[in-house]
């Protein structure tokens, strides 16, 4: 089997399999799992999320000039100790301070990975001449990646009703086993000249190419809906609760969502070449925004369950498209994590504030209320930022044609 080879081909079964360990049993009822503990009330959860925020922040850009330093392989294997840790603050949890500690160490681990990963496995197809297949490849790994765990994610509700512990109990068994797969994966070799470029290249100098490469405006605002659609997450099992939907349910929930996801992300690379990069911003934003403003309108839980779903499935399922998109905006830079790293820090910012945000929303208004308005402030941001960048564009061109008319 190609997991147990020494090849390049291999890291693709391994990072597969590596993205089947690394996702979370527990997500379905981590917001419930935070209230269960003492003294810990509904805002408590948006301080919780801006501290591994404010973490991921402050790692984000390092982890990922690091990693450009001492090898994507490396960092990966240093993403899996903290999840580990992570898991293991959770488990052992008696109060909030635990809490903070498996909150702070998952954002480390998130940090480490979310550069390293993109740049090893681009790095992986590039050595084998096969860059332009990576939407299709790892669309195809993160399909397996949603769809095997679901039966975990399924199962964790109904564990939850006996004991939260059972669950980051079975989450630390999968860390340890993401662990010795992290070890295992092939090192992409580089030439001496490319490794004495990255070890002379200074950070400034990585930091212009996040300008001059084109990639700035796009990461912005890349980031700006991936930090909403993402900090929604704490409020979501809450919103569910509070609809009316059982507990039960919610890894169910979860799991449907999973694997509609890996669905989706199968057919990445018939996404990818669907959409020009600007069509497919066009087309997320006016879907998510109609999403969030419906829920201004819905009543059942059966209806707040399902569009949370839909929201879920599609911003995962379209994630490997996304990421493309960043890779051919950046694939002539020596320092792909760092430049990721960058946008991801963006992210965990926007992240951070919609997590407390919607907190203090939720709090004064109701949920729906509350949803509704960031919909709309979701889609009029973001259609600035596109207006802004498909001007900046035209503008460029029409400087470029004047250029070689005048020549």
């Amino acid at each position: 089997m190609k997991i147990f080879s020494n090849s390049l081909e291999s890291n693709f079964a391994k990072f597969a399999a590596l993205l089947v360990v690394d996702k979370r049993v527990y997500g379905a009822i981590l917001s419930l799992f935070y209230l269960s503990m003492p003294n810990v009330e509904t805002q408590h959860i948006g301080i919780i999320l801006l501290l591994g925020c404010l973490a991921g922040f402050l790692f984000e850009i390092p982890s990922g000039y690091v990693a450009d330093k001492i090898g994507h392989k490396n960092t990966i294997i240093l993403s899996r100790i903290f999840m580990i840790i992570s898991t293991l603050s959770y488990t052992l949890s008696t109060n909030i301070y635990f809490l903070f500690v498996g909150a702070i160490f998952f954002s480390l681990a998130i940090a480490c990975m979310t550069g390293s990963s993109t740049a090893f496995i681009y790095d992986t197809l590039k050595k084998l001449n096969r860059e332009d297949e990576y939407s299709k490849i790892i669309g195809k790994a993160s399909s397996i990646g949603y769809i095997i765990p679901t039966i975990f994610m399924m199962s964790a509700s109904f564990l939850a009703q006996y004991d939260f512990k059972y669950i980051f109990a079975v989450s630390l068994v999968l860390d340890i086993l993401g662990l010795i797969i992290a070890i295992s994966l092939v090192d992409v070799k580089h030439s001496l000249e490319y490794k004495q470029e990255v070890k002379n290249t200074k950070f400034k100098s990585v930091f212009k190419e996040f300008f001059n490469t084109g990639f700035a405006p796009y990461a912005f605002l890349g980031a700006f809906m991936g930090g909403i659609l993402i900090g929604i997450r704490g409020y979501v099992d809450p919103f569910q609760e509070f609809a009316g939907a059982d507990i039960a349910l919610f890894g169910v929930f979860l799991g449907l969502s999973r694997l509609t996801s890996g669905v989706i992300s199968y057919y990445s690379g018939i996404f990818k070449n669907t959409f020009t990069i600007n069509s497919f911003f066009i087309f997320r934003v006016v879907l998510f925004s109609m999403l969030f403003i419906s829920l201004g309108f819905v009543n059942s839980w059966q209806g707040v369950v399902l569009i949370m779903i839909l929201i879920n499935t599609i911003n995962l399922g379209l994630h490997e498209v996304s990421k493309h998109f960043d890779l051919e905006l950046i694939q002539t830079s020596k320092f792909k994590a760092t430049l990721l790293s960058i946008k991801s820090q963006i992210h965990q910012v926007f992240q951070a504030l919609c997590g407390l945000a919607l907190g203090f929303m939720v709090a004064k208004y109701s949920y729906n209320d509350s949803f509704m308005f960031l919909g709309f402030a979701f889609k009029i941001v973001c259609m600035i930022c596109l207006l802004y960048i498909i001007f900046k564009r035209k503008l460029i061109k029409e400087k470029k044609h004047a250029s070689i008319c005048r020549l």
